[in-house]
């Protein structure tokens, strides 16, 4: 299964990497940016997360019935991921073949588009802060049948946000609506994550306060109800028509995908890293520059775009010549581009933090004897 799993991470890495240099060379068409790779680039990404998923439930088959709610949202995410990736795919062998007309083919990125974002980010940063936060706290999670429900909310609300983007007068306006609605919804499992995780944490603030796992994890929640209460305002009909196509989406996709996950996927990292290579590491100097430079790139970043993008629908509501649009936009975009300066400058923190830990660190055993691993967090 290892040298499964070491093959799919050389496919995915090689397909991102040839997808993103695609987008140079070829014209994105009616596809959405997200879903714009070519398809037998889509097809590696699909090959990729399909090895993957099967070894995820080759290993987490046997305790999914009574498992912790973290395989639940992670097994779903990697489905999620899966079909989607499948379906991009698929899509893009057709039209290859047979030259789908445009429309479909825009409709249908333009689903997978909004899909991935909620399916899949939103998935495991769910998955990555419900395992992550008892273990931190050392203590089971609170409430494991609101666990269960934000599951379940999420679940039934993911797949049919993605109708939301579904914007062309083909598409019955009812269908769209629940995608509305459903993009709304979406703050409800945010909501009750967040309460369950800091109901858990009572008794445990202090590991707040210090550089490491609870940390991150308390920044991904903060950035999990900030981006899903964002993402329920842009959903309201008149706020759509006003900002919609502008910076506004981007700067809350950012703090989505920068914030939410990213702080998900670092708190996993400061966690479970040290534990993999067997040093006693973390809390560092270099800790804490991941936090503030991130912290800092992807709400600066994320404010600058959404300004940007309530300015530019002001300006396009007054009929500003598209010149003086540009203009105006410039120093938004000029600011947000200092924001991810500052990421970018994490990544590296993250990259010397990581080099340094495996040549610098003492070796230390992570087990405890006749206790198991689970029990400490519950699960």
């Amino acid at each position: 299964m290892e040298a499964g799993l070491n093959g799919a991470l050389a496919i995915w890495n090689l397909s991102l990497a040839g997808g993103i240099a695609a987008l140079y060379v070829f014209d994105l068409g009616p596809n959405a940016p997200l879903t714009a790779f070519p398809w037998l680039i889509d097809g590696g990404l699909a090959t990729a997360a399909l090895i993957v998923t099967g070894a995820f439930f080759l290993t987490a088959a046997a305790s999914l019935r009574t498992g912790y709610v973290s395989l639940w949202f992670s097994g779903v995410a990697l489905l999620g991921l899966l079909g989607l990736l499948g379906l991009n795919a698929g899509l893009g062998l057709l039209d290859f073949l047979f030259g789908l007309a445009d429309l479909p083919v825009a409709l249908a990125s333009a689903y997978i588009d909004r899909a991935v974002p909620v399916i899949w980010l939103l998935g495991m940063t769910h998955a990555t802060l419900h395992y992550l936060v008892p273990r931190v706290a050392g203590q089971p999670l609170a409430w494991a049948g609101i666990g269960m429900l934000s599951f379940v909310t999420w679940l039934v609300t993911a797949p049919l946000a993605g109708l939301s983007a579904l914007a062309d007068p083909s598409i019955p306006f009812a269908i769209t609506s629940i995608g509305i609605v459903a993009t709304m919804l979406l703050l409800v499992p945010a909501a009750l994550t967040v309460v369950n995780s800091v109901q858990t944490m009572q008794g445990r603030w202090t590991l707040v306060f210090s550089v490491g796992t609870a940390a991150f994890a308390i920044v991904a929640l903060a950035f999990l109800f900030a981006g899903s209460l964002l993402e329920s305002i842009g959903a309201v009909r008149g706020v759509q028509l006003f900002v919609g196509g502008t910076d506004w989406e981007r700067g809350v996709f950012l703090w989505v995908a920068y914030g939410t996950f990213t702080f998900a996927a670092l708190a996993l990292a400061e966690h479970a890293l040290p534990r993999l290579l067997r040093r006693a590491w973390g809390g560092g100097f270099l800790s804490g520059a991941q936090l503030w430079l991130t912290f800092g790139g992807a709400t600066v970043a994320g404010l600058a775009l959404m300004g940007g993008g309530m300015a530019e629908a002001s300006l396009l509501a007054q009929g500003t010549a598209p010149d003086a649009i540009g203009d105006t936009l410039l120093a938004y975009r000029a600011i947000a581009f200092g924001g991810f300066g500052l990421v970018a400058l994490a990544g590296l923190a993250f990259i010397v933090n990581l080099f340094l830990m495996y040549t610098s660190g003492e070796r230390a055993d992570y087990a405890v004897p006749g206790t198991s691993a689970s029990a400490v967090a519950g699960h």
